[in-house]
């Protein structure tokens, strides 16, 4: 049975990605071909990993439709704003219908609730029991439906001043309460509060041009007492996370929930080991160990990875002690089933000597599986108080700058807020990728956030000023301190 062809239209909301149902995910994820409206993000596009992007929209790209449907290919439509509320689709859907051509619908977060994010209710018992939608484009009559309690309307392109005078013709006062929200849901988002009086001038000096939701009504009045979304300490902050990718996504969201604007800018990558043999025989003789020091996440990852390879399991390590530097590295220790025996307070190598002292260790054996490249206090002084230490490596940490494209012209246009280094290696890789003046001229107005003493040494031996640093050395305490720094900035 050959395989029928099916057309997505997927609605967008203005908060877009993180408003997205699940199931409009997995369909964009794997389509054949996904065809967009200027102006909807690059993160929403690139869920598709598998098929071929056209920009442009429906009306741009509907010669392809036909043999694509033909062929038995799945076409996405991502269709920016409300599907049918607009009446954007309508058209479309009528060519579909007579063509034959099967179609889905898959409606967005309606763009008229974002007014949740600007703490506006649609509707309110003391300020009316009723709401009107309205979408005007220039080319419409537009009708204004009076004695409504909240009016919402969604202007067309230049016409904004012609909807406030309709509605004031209609017979709204002058000082009825009105607000325009652009991107709302976004950390993009922007909220102009005023009155029929003066909403056509406050958009117009702010230059702010649709979409955007209009409304209308004494439910606007509330913002002030109901706002909770750009509030957040870190709305509108531009912040750099410069983790691997694989462990960005993990503070980019703690950062987020504080409202900020992530970008991710990874100068490192973890890869594996070039050759396990030395891990691999550890491993093999495990038993004779007393010690295993853990100074990372990644270092446990590997680490397990080569067991499991090995066809061992957890028991292995039965017998022997097990020591993390940090909590994050306790926490992958702890998922992965083993009890961890240490935990210096000081999350450095310097921590675990200060503990491993007051402990009898001349002649234990200690083993070290980390990074290719790494500081060297620590299995030196282990073997100076008389360890048998073996150091093998784990996996490596890779130089990238695939991103450069796009963060200098951030940092050139001065539109960077903070910059994050958590290890040594992310702010050394980023150091690197600049000239000394270039660095220092880049980096003027920027706030650097860096975890930890030896980062934040290599920070400043390059000249550059750590305005925030926690003194527990955790991606949570990172957030607190940045969240601390701008809020006292605010009060």
């Amino acid at each position: 049975m050959d395989k029928k062809g099916k057309i997505y239209f997927i609605g967008v909301p203005s908060g877009g990605l993180k408003l997205m149902p699940s199931k409009a995910l997995d369909i964009i994820s794997g389509a054949d071909t996904v065809i967009y409206d200027n102006g909807i993000n690059d993160d929403i596009i690139s869920v598709n990993k598998k098929g071929s992007s056209f920009s442009g929209g429906y009306d741009k790209n509907k010669s392809l439709i036909p043999d694509k449907i033909k062929e038995g290919k799945i076409i996405v439509c991502l269709k920016a704003g409300d599907l049918f509320i607009t009446g954007k689709s309508n058209e479309e859907i009528e060519t579909l219908v007579s063509s034959g051509i099967s179609f889905e619908m898959i409606p967005c977060f309606p763009n008229f609730l974002t007014s949740i994010f600007a703490g506006i209710p649609l509707i309110n018992s003391e300020s009316g029991s009723n709401c009107a939608i309205i979408y005007a484009s220039e080319e419409d009559g537009i009708k204004i439906p009076k004695d409504c309690g909240t009016l919402v309307c969604y202007p067309g392109i230049g016409n904004f001043r012609v909807i406030v005078e309709k509605i004031l013709n209609a017979g709204y006062k002058e000082d009825t309460p009105a607000a325009v929200i652009k991107e709302g849901g976004s950390n993009d988002q922007e909220v102009i509060t005023g009155n029929l009086s003066n909403i056509a001038d406050k958009v117009s000096e702010k230059k702010i041009n649709p979409p955007f939701l209009f409304i209308v009504g004494d439910v606007v009045s509330l913002r002030d007492k109901w706002r909770w979304f750009d509030n957040k300490p870190l709305f509108g902050k531009n912040i750099v996370v410069t983790r691997n990718q694989q462990q960005a996504g993990e503070f980019g969201r703690l950062l987020e929930e504080e409202g900020a604007r992530v970008i991710e800018f990874p100068t490192i990558e973890i890869v594996p080991a070039l050759n396990y043999q030395d891990l691999d025989e550890a491993i093999d003789e495990i038993e004779k160990y007393h010690w295993v020091i853990f100074t990372s996440s990644n270092g446990v990852k590997y680490f397990f990875e080569r067991v499991k390879k090995k066809g061992y399991d957890l028991r292995c390590l039965k017998g022997v002690k097990v020591c993390a530097i940090g909590p994050g590295t306790a926490k992958t220790i702890e998922n992965s089933g083993i009890k961890i025996d240490l935990i210096p307070k000081k999350f450095l190598a310097e921590g675990i000597i200060e503990v491993l002292l007051k402990e009898d260790i001349k002649g234990k054996n200690i083993l070290i599986p980390r990074a290719e490249v790494a500081r060297e206090i620590l299995p030196e002084k282990l073997e100076e108080m008389g360890a048998n230490v073996n150091v093998v490596t784990a996996y490596r940490t890779v130089k990238v700058d695939s991103g450069l494209n796009k963060i200098k012209p951030l940092l050139e246009n001065k539109e960077i807020d903070v910059i994050t280094f958590t290890s040594f290696s992310t702010a050394d890789n980023f150091i690197s990728l600049f000239s000394q003046d270039e660095l220092k001229d880049l980096m003027r107005g920027v706030n650097i956030a860096s975890i930890g003493p030896i980062t934040s040494n290599r920070i400043e031996k390059a000249g550059l000023k750590v305005k925030i640093s926690p003194s527990e050395y955790t991606l949570e305490k990172l957030l607190e301190e940045i969240v601390e720094y701008y809020e006292k900035r605010k009060n």
